[in-house]
């Protein structure tokens, strides 16, 4: 059988036909991600992020042989929320994950149900998002039928849901602030701090669930046959994971992308260290494992820093900053991994060139990794033998060496570039035949030859020891 699975990201809305028989993906199609930018910051316009789900969709299976697909199936980024109105509409442009609107109420929360908040939430949770349009759109709020994720509510378009019907799998839901992870149930009181009521709220599915039928109406515009399963798969990195293969307690799986996602999984929900660095924890995928998670805004530093300096050829930025020696001159970079996302550059000379400066970014980055790493085994326990890496950067000489002389433990790369759509779509196989394959094939990552790994072992001792200093 043939399964369509889609990844809603926040550039890029791709989708991948997987072929069970042939074990491998042999269709694909992206379109960008509507986003507009508006006195509000950058916004989704929800009905237009359907169009383009189902635009993907018939690119993607429109010179397919033989059967059509059996499910299509819908991964998404999690914390962007839509609010529904009575006739099924959504009632106000969607604030995207990286809009800095709501942040402010994560970093002091206080009044009834902030205690049940998540110790050290993520900014970019929809509780923050939710509490702001309580504030600055009260009308819309108090005409809202439902609350649900852009995942919920593309889902629900497809299969025609009627507001009632919305569902929200366990993987979405960990990523809104208002969701207890361990027992796998809605926190009213947290709803309730962001100026809602739990009647508004979806209903909660494992992820992977068919939650409906495509429904005749969109079915021709997407290519499909009307009837088959539409399937909730979950977060976009946790689906990248799945599609690689991460299924099992201890393993751990780099997302790397706009931003870069760090995950450990675990058979029980750990619980976190109020003092120690942030992480979130939440169901995984398979509606089985919890993950520790934390994020490192890599690809938006690295784009940013791009831009700020003019270069405009990568092929050519990459070959050289690679030529170049581990250390950057002296030149270090420290990253802020949580909260907004910032690079200080320091021992930056009169002659310092713009590839050394790029090549110093990289190598913090790595550094930053090598943190938020250590922070996932601190607060699980566990101590990965290896770690799984997917997205584009990982194609780059130098990230990967980079990656490879930071990680614990041996680094693996693999060669799906849509790891994402492609989790989405076995997971629509496993809602349907109750197993899913595991096709992706894994690349070790050799390890820097012996006068460059001496190199970067003092690099990372003298990142170390300006971290301590930082910290004192």
């Amino acid at each position: 059988m043939k399964y369509v699975g889609v990844d809603i990201g926040t550039t890029r809305t791709k989708a991948v036909v997987y072929d069970a028989e042939r074990r491998r993906v042999t269709a694909e199609a992206a379109r960008p991600t509507p986003v507009e930018h508006t006195g509000d910051g950058p916004v989704r316009d929800a009905a237009a992020v359907v169009r383009t789900v189902a635009d993907a969709v018939a690119e993607a299976v429109r010179d397919l042989d033989g059967p059509p697909p059996a499910a299509v199936s819908l991964a998404s980024l999690s914390e962007e929320i839509v609010l529904v109105g009575a006739d099924g509409s959504p009632l106000l442009p969607v604030l995207t994950w990286y809009n800095p609107l709501g942040r402010e109420y994560a970093d002091h929360p206080a009044g009834p149900g902030a205690d049940r908040l998540p110790a050290g939430a993520d900014p970019s949770f929809s509780v923050f998002t939710l509490r702001w349009l309580a504030e600055h759109r009260p009308r819309q709020l108090k005409e809202t039928e439902r609350v649900t994720g852009l995942a919920g509510f593309v889902a629900g378009q497809l299969a025609g849901h009627r507001p009632g019907e919305l569902t929200m799998d366990w993987s979405h839901a960990s990523r809104t602030g208002w969701f207890d992870v361990p027992t796998g149930t809605w926190i009213t009181p947290a709803v309730e701090w962001a100026g809602a009521h739990g009647g508004v709220l979806p209903r909660l599915v494992r992820p992977g669930t068919a939650v409906g039928a495509l429904a005749a109406d969109v079915s021709e515009r997407c290519g499909l046959p009307a009837g088959i399963p539409v399937v909730s798969a979950g977060h976009d990195h946790f689906c990248g994971a799945y599609g690689c293969g991460i299924r099992q307690p201890g393993e751990s799986f780099v997302s790397a992308g706009t931003s870069e996602a760090h995950l450990i999984l675990t058979d029980t929900p750990p619980v976190p260290d109020p003092g120690g660095p942030r992480t979130d924890i939440g169901r995984f995928v398979d509606g089985e494992l919890f993950y520790v998670h934390r994020n490192l805004p890599s690809g938006h530093l690295y784009q940013h820093w791009l831009r700020l300096l003019g270069l405009t050829d990568q092929d050519r930025l990459h070959e050289l900053m690679a030529a170049g020696p581990p250390g950057s001159d002296g030149i270090r970079c420290l990253i802020t991994p949580d909260g907004p996302p910032s690079a200080d550059f320091l021992h930056v000379g009169i002659g310092t060139d713009r590839i050394t400066l790029m090549r110093a970014l990289s190598e913090g980055l790595a550094m930053a990794s090598r943190e938020v790493s250590r922070s996932l085994r601190a607060a699980t326990g566990r101590r990965p033998t290896r770690s799984v890496a997917a997205g584009v950067p990982t194609r780059q000489p130098l990230w990967r060496e980079l990656r490879a002389a930071t990680t614990a433990g041996e680094l693996l790369t693999v060669d799906q570039p849509e790891s994402a759509a492609l989790g989405a779509a076995l997971l629509a196989q496993r809602a349907l035949t109750g197993r899913a394959d595991s096709p992706v094939r894994r690349h070790p990552v050799p390890a820097p030859e012996a006068d460059k790994a001496a190199a970067y072992q003092r690099l990372i001792a003298s990142y170390d020891r300006l971290l301590r200093s930082e910290a004192s």
